[in-house]
């Protein structure tokens, strides 16, 4: 049992070191795709996410191939089985049944399907992110190289949604974002309110608490259902508004256009303007 773990956890990690450098070539090309971003957005989106969807099958075949080759070193399965046939099955827990591994070495079929399920989850997640990616290309700035961990961050944030503790004292904060993942999780305080918009429209609000968006719980969401993700994503402005008093905020500045003064020709000008404090309530 031992030598067959052993075996699996090889071939899984050169499987997952395979797949690591394919995922970030495929973000790296995604990310350069974004930035020379185009009016046709819809054929660079397509152009995209196929030539994504081609490189993520390509190196899952790789690792099918790996499997096979690993299995050809053992006696898993009876004489003159198509190993990559036989590895094929397991990497996509098929599971025809048609094939069997033999008794000693039956733990590599299980340890095949792991391995193949945690790899297409991966490939799942990077295919949302060049979409994500890909739909809000910036226009005039760039992103910086984002590491695994920040990468990590960043699907965290999309899912956990609410104001930061150093925008609480804004009246109004945008979030950032206007990709917004299915059954993302948005916190309202209790003396704000959502705001959601959408082609400059307000299509719906919501109140203080903590809230899973999803069609079914919040109607509303309906109407921001964007197709291209097949009903995952969201696209929309959130704006978090504080509906509680606001006191002290200061304001000042020059009015208007009005140009300075001179109070005296031969002495300085001054400039009119006003300045004070107020108080505000949603």
């Amino acid at each position: 049992m031992l030598r067959q773990f052993l075996l699996g956890t090889a071939v899984s990690v050169c499987n997952i070191a395979i797949h690591a450098m394919v995922m970030v070539a495929v973000v790296r090309v995604a990310r350069g795709a974004s930035e020379r971003a185009t009016s046709r957005q819809s054929l660079r989106l397509i152009a995209v996410m196929s030539a994504t969807a081609s490189v993520l099958m390509v190196a899952h075949l790789a690792e099918v191939l790996v499997w096979s080759f690993a299995y050809s070193f053992t006696s898993i399965a009876p004489p003159g089985t198509d190993l990559v046939y036989f590895a094929f099955v397991n990497y996509t827990t098929l599971g025809y049944g048609d094939v069997t591994p033999l008794e000693h070495w039956r733990l590599l079929g299980p340890l095949t399907a792991m391995n193949g399920m945690l790899l297409f989850g991966w490939s799942t997640a990077v295919i949302f992110e060049v979409l994500r990616r890909t739909m809000t290309a910036p226009r005039n700035e760039q992103e910086q190289p984002m590491g695994v961990i920040d990468w990590f961050k960043r699907g965290v944030g999309e899912m956990l949604i609410a104001r930061p503790d150093d925008a609480k004292a804004h009246v109004v904060w945008k979030h950032p974002d206007p990709t917004i993942p299915m059954k993302a999780q948005l916190t309202v305080e209790a003396d704000e309110k959502a705001v959601f918009f959408r082609d400059g429209k307000v299509v719906g609000t919501l109140s203080a608490g903590r809230h899973t968006l999803d069609t079914a719980n919040i109607p509303f969401l309906s109407n921001l259902v964007d197709s291209f993700t097949g009903g995952n994503v969201f696209i929309a402005e959130v704006f978090f508004v504080t509906i509680r008093e606001n006191a002290g905020i200061k304001f000042g500045g020059p009015v208007g256009h009005v140009e300075r003064v001179r109070l005296d020709p031969d002495r300085a000008t001054a400039t009119v303007g006003v300045q004070g404090t107020a108080g505000a309530a949603g």
